[in-house]
């Protein structure tokens, strides 16, 4: 029997060892949703003729110690190894004796990457601390916000421009880091007097430098210098974006057919900019080439084209597909290149399908100021017979005046010239007789689509002007509020200061200016490396909620802020 309660014993001490050793989140209960917080410093935030060998931070409950460790930054960077004790909910980090440098002001940044162990709820805002091992807190201070979708482990690099030293954000880790918080504010305090060039970077793999294509960037307008006079700046805004370098290439080729050819790449690219003479198709063993008669995407995914060609292949052949001049959407242009495909001797059989027609607004709805259709198919066709396939009637069966354009050839934008009328129906009708593909297939039927034209009071607009002092011209942007909602881009240039949106959606907006100091009519966004400076912006403090028949008047955004 005393075996047999000694034995019970040690299960229980065991067992109580185990759960005390292994930290694990209660078990039922209300979802939490409340984001840890940082309770008590050591040193506490505007000590001076700090001398110890390690720092101490509180949370206020159990936090993700891995999330803690990314989330910390020290500025200047601490030479040597540092070790990360837990006791509970509290840290200690110590560093090795006598690495901190003397008369230093050195800002520990406790970021919102960090998240509690029980349902990964991250902290809300950046917290800062400021010590000195000497007897004064050095005074810089930069404050601003970030402007992107997602914010979450966004930095402020700050990085000591010396003309001796070329600045490469690719190899040089910055001077002083903060973490934006989950509203997108940020500051950078205790800086040395210095001039600064400020980078925000969203660092994917935590090594505190910008990589390329992998890290979300954003530029400033300007440098900052520090000195002991003009020690504060306010309201420096980044946007971010992500750099795109790498030119589009053909991965692979399938032969569907014995007129298509199936094209996977390696990122999509934009097919208003492609052309047949993008292809050459080679047979290698007879050194016949033909072009292509059609490019298209049809239904397939992105990344993917289509290739239709009239001249059917031999089964001796050996086949090539040459390609060049492919264009992303970031501009980057493919080199030349040869890519084999086996051929295929399945005949075509299918006829030409419509995919959609889409129309510019929900409920089959299109508007009577500048109305567009777009008709979308599976298949190339050319142009000759799409505009001879379209037909636009109104309610009385009246034929009107439309003007077909090629966005790629199995898409096309079907423009509506005759004027229409406010809250009235009208019909597309496409005869699939034209829709005829390279392999002469078709289908003898009309479809009949039907659209209505929307209230003209069933819009919404905002009008105002920008304050500005430079020499270049500025634009208006609304953009849709909601991430989920379908965007609503509209934009208009500011003429002599003034704008004046009509004809909007109504829905939740944000609104912002930026300044068009490159010509280009779209915002830039600078560069990371080499380094270019970005566009000045500012958005609207609110956002908009505009309402039919309720457009909004007299906003001011000003680009001299």
């Amino acid at each position: 029997m005393k075996k047999f309660t000694k034995f019970i014993l040690v299960v229980v001490v065991l067992f109580l060892v185990y759960k005390c050793a292994n930290q694990q989140p209660p078990t039922g209960g209300d979802v939490d949703r409340i984001p840890p917080e940082v309770f008590e410093t050591s040193p506490l935030n505007g000590q001076t003729n700090f001398n110890e060998d390690y720092i101490q931070i509180s949370f206020s409950e159990y936090v993700d110690k891995r999330s803690v460790k990314e989330a910390i930054f020290i500025s200047p960077t601490i030479e040597g190894e540092l070790d990360y004790d837990w006791s509970g909910t509290d840290l200690t980090i110590y560093f090795e004796k006598d690495s901190l440098k003397p008369n230093t002001t050195y800002i520990v940044t406790v970021g919102t990457d960090v998240k509690d162990l029980n349902n990964g709820n991250n902290l809300e805002n950046t917290i800062t601390i400021a010590f000195s091992t000497g007897s004064k807190i050095d005074n810089g201070l930069i404050t601003g916000k970030v402007f992107a979708d997602d914010l979450l482990g966004t930095s402020i690099y700050a990085y000591k421009l010396i003309d001796s030293i070329e600045f490469n954000p690719l190899k040089t880790k910055p001077d002083y880091i903060s973490q934006v918080s989950k509203d997108g504010t940020f500051q950078l305090l205790g800086l040395v007097n210095a001039k600064y060039r400020l980078l925000a970077i969203k660092d994917n793999f935590k090594d505190r430098l910008y990589n390329r294509e992998d890290d979300y960037f954003g530029t400033t307008t300007k440098d900052i210098e520090i000195t002991e006079t003009d020690s504060v700046f306010a309201n420096l805004k980044f946007k971010l974006t992500i750099e795109d370098t790498t030119k589009p290439s053909v991965q692979n080729i399938t032969m569907t057919d014995q007129h298509h050819l199936f094209l996977e790449l390696s990122e999509p690219v934009d097919t208003s900019k492609l052309f047949i003479e993008n292809f050459t198709i080679v047979d290698s063993s007879t050194g016949i080439s033909q072009t292509p008669n059609f490019i298209y995407k049809g239904k397939s995914k992105t990344g993917q084209l289509l290739i239709a060609f009239l001249d059917t292949l031999n089964e001796d052949g050996n086949y090539f597909l040459h390609s060049s001049n492919l264009i992303d959407y970031a501009e980057n242009e493919s080199a030349e290149e040869i890519t084999s495909f086996v051929y295929n001797e399945l005949k075509d059989t299918n006829f030409v399908k419509i995919l959609d027609v889409k129309k510019q607004f929900k409920d089959d709805q299109i508007d009577f100021v500048n109305p567009r259709l777009t008709l979308l198919l599976d298949d190339g066709v050319s142009l000759e017979n799409i505009k001879r396939s379209v037909s636009f009637y109104d309610s009385r069966k009246n034929k009107l005046e439309v003007i077909v354009s090629k966005i790629n050839d199995a898409e096309f934008n079907i423009d509506i010239k005759s004027k229409l009328e406010p809250k009235k129906e009208y019909s597309l009708e496409v005869n699939s007789n034209y829709l005829i593909d390279i392999a002469g297939n078709k289908l003898d039927s009309v479809f009949t689509y039907k659209v209505k034209t929307i209230n003209d009071l069933d819009f919404s607009g905002v009008s105002g002007k920008v304050n500005y002092s430079g020499e270049h011209n500025t634009y208006v942007v609304l953009i849709t509020a909601e991430k989920k909602a379908v965007k609503n881009v509209y934009q208009q240039k500011a003429e002599e200061g003034s704008f004046n949106i009509e004809r909007v959606i109504p829905g939740k907006y944000l609104a912002w200016a930026f300044e068009d100091s490159d010509s280009n009519s779209v915002y830039s966004f600078g560069n990371a490396e080499p380094f270019k400076f970005a566009e000045r912006f500012i958005y609207y403090p609110d956002t908009l909620n505009l309402r039919p028949r309720w457009p909004v008047g007299d906003m001011v955004l000003d680009l001299n802020d």
